[in-house]
């Protein structure tokens, strides 16, 4: 099959890679669409240290299942989480397997992506995709359920003053997620040409760099990925 992987610093086009095999629990999946985000970009700079098969947002069918997952799957054209964690681990146990620290993550961290023809996820990461939507508009699932998984882990009382570093796509959905919640929110960003939808949706944003450390911010959610930023945030957030 063809697939798209990052080997020893380069990007590289594979067109006789190995058809992976799912494993116990797992599903082969045949990717029908696959979108390219600012993960895999940093990927390819070499920001991310993945090697193997990159990509990481998807829609696709399910194909052929490993031992021990349920054959209702087959045929089901779906999206996916993209955290794969011990189940049993103590996050994952509370309910926050993404934060895991030993969690595999497709594409991105020590799992083969979905940037190939076939890829293979564990069933119960996989999520059927409702007929009403295409291809094109459910390979958003993933930063989307990024920014409403946001929302329901941060807990405020009263109104909360939030935080959101970055201009990219994360940034922008997780914005217009919390920003309903009763909070206080603005963007920072870099590229002040990203503001124009914070601008329509009626949300504060600035040029991050005019910004000061006050340690006034409840909540600080940080959607570059960058070390930078997140230490710009630990001198926004309340002690």
């Amino acid at each position: 099959m063809k697939a798209i992987l990052k080997r020893g610093g380069d990007v590289l086009l594979d067109s006789a890679a190995a058809e992976p095999e799912p494993g116990a629990g797992e599903a082969l999946i045949r990717t029908t669409l696959a979108g390219i985000g600012a993960s895999d970009l940093a990927v390819a700079r070499g920001d991310i240290p993945h090697e193997g098969v990159m990509g990481h947002q998807f829609v696709g069918i399910v194909e052929r299942l490993g031992p021990g997952a349920d054959d209702g799957w087959i045929g089901a054209r779906v999206v996916g989480n993209i955290n794969i964690a011990d189940p049993s681990g103590e996050l994952a146990r509370k309910g926050l397997g993404n934060h895991d620290r030993d969690r595999r993550v497709l594409g991105l961290l020590g799992k083969d992506g979905c940037f190939a023809e076939r890829f293979t996820l564990p069933v119960s990461n996989l999520a059927r995709v409702p007929d009403a939507l295409d291809d094109v508009q459910a390979v958003f699932a993933e930063p989307i359920a990024g920014a409403v998984h946001t929302s329901r882990i941060v807990h405020l009382q009263g109104k909360g003053f939030i935080t959101v570093i970055g201009d990219n796509l994360s940034a922008l959905l997780c914005t217009q997620v919390m920003e309903p919640l009763n909070n206080t929110v603005r963007l920072l960003g870099r590229r002040p040409e990203r503001f124009e939808r914070a601008e329509r949706w009626g949300v504060r944003h600035r040029h991050i760099e005019e910004v000061g450390l006050r340690g006034d911010q409840d909540v600080v959610i940080v959607c570059t990925g960058s070390a930078r930023d997140f230490a710009l945030a630990l001198g926004m957030v309340r002690p």
